[in-house]
């Protein structure tokens, strides 16, 4: 993942947690969001991402590209156009 890369919550997370760094998941989860900065500390890397306040670790995201939730939310955008 690069800065610009929209990305989603791995959907096989919110089986496992309840919260992320004591963020509720269902504020988070189905999202898109776009990364706007990562960082590295210690070996873990972090993204900062634009529309949220947060910083997340990367390895809860999976790109959005080629999901069907991507295709289903712009489609989504498409129609609230009309």
């Amino acid at each position: 993942m690069k800065v610009g890369d929209k990305v989603i919550v791995n959907p096989t997370l919110p089986r496992l947690h309840d919260f992320v760094w004591g963020i509720p998941m269902e504020k988070i989860k189905g999202k898109i969001m776009t990364i706007n900065r990562i960082g590295d500390d210690d070996g873990t890397f972090y993204c900062y991402v634009e529309e949220e306040v947060y910083v997340f670790p990367c390895s809860i995201f999976i790109p959005a590209e080629g999901t069907l939730f991507l295709a289903i939310y712009e489609r989504r955008q498409h129609e609230e156009r009309r």
